[in-house]
């Protein structure tokens, strides 16, 4: 890793997540976080910790876009626009079905990678209790409740995501190059995005998850029909709420937790 020039480095709360240019991930520190599966790595830490960064090599057959670090998960975002998660999983931040019939047991989580489906027939997304508001103080939104996993192959192409503590986020419907760019405003593919899409899963309790049957936890990536046709790119998360940014009308718009102003 010392002569491997770097591209990005992600934190979580006791590890971190670093991509190199040539799109591999190397992770260090609390094991159960890395990606990199259990037991002991000789000279490399005990069974509990890394101080050493090690390769994720379940992301080896893809090249790696982007990372994202939540509170004891992670996201990584391929040049394909395919997204893989591992870490902890205590209220479905992974997106991979723990908690459901016939899934993992809640938070049990994944040490390794695994791809995570975005099922483009998967609904549910209404609009938001409190009602959001673009570039302005909104109010909190509500959660949901998790559907079945349609076991469907995903052909949704992901462009960003983010972490949240113990949430994640998602876009689809650009290239993740385009989900790259920083000037939002005069993006030279904004009029592409009208089909975008934004996406959440995980902890719900204080509505960071932007759906409005309930407050509980959110097991799968599931679409936010009330953003449709914003041409939202980008997307980011705090501890307990989100924040996507529309690249065709300039806006920002905000959902989840508004103590101390957040929102």
């Amino acid at each position: 890793l010392s002569t491997a020039p770097l591209a990005q480095v992600a934190c979580g709360s006791s590890f971190t997540a670093v991509l190199t240019q040539d799109g591999r991930v190397f992770t260090f520190g609390k094991r159960v976080c890395l990606g990199i599966g259990a037991g002991s790595d000789g000279n490399n830490g005990d069974g509990d910790s890394c101080p050493e960064p090690q390769l994720v090599s379940g992301l080896q057959h893809d090249a790696v876009h982007m990372v994202a670090c939540g509170s004891n998960h992670t996201l990584a975002l391929t040049r394909r626009g395919q997204v893989y998660s591992w870490g902890l999983s205590s209220h479905g931040q992974l997106g991979c079905g723990e908690g459901q019939s016939g899934g993992r047991s809640r938070g049990q989580g994944g040490s390794q990678p695994r791809r995570v489906n975005f099922d483009p027939e998967r609904t549910g997304a209404g609009t938001w209790r409190s009602g959001l508001k673009a570039s302005s103080r909104g109010g909190a939104g509500g959660g949901s409740a998790s559907a079945a996993s349609s076991g469907t192959i995903s052909l949704v192409r992901v462009c960003h995501v983010a972490c949240g503590y113990n949430h994640s986020l998602a876009v689809s419907g650009c290239s993740p190059e385009d989900g790259a760019q920083n000037n939002a405003t005069h993006h030279p593919n904004a009029h592409k995005m009208t089909d975008s899409q934004v996406w959440s899963w995980g902890l719900g309790s204080d509505g960071q998850c932007g759906l409005s049957f309930s407050t509980a936890d959110v097991f799968e990536p599931t679409p936010l029909a009330a953003l449709n046709n914003h041409g939202l790119m980008k997307v980011a998360a705090g501890a307990a709420h989100s924040v996507a940014l529309s690249v065709s009308e300039g806006n920002v718009w905000t959902w989840g937790r508004g103590r101390c102003g957040a929102l």
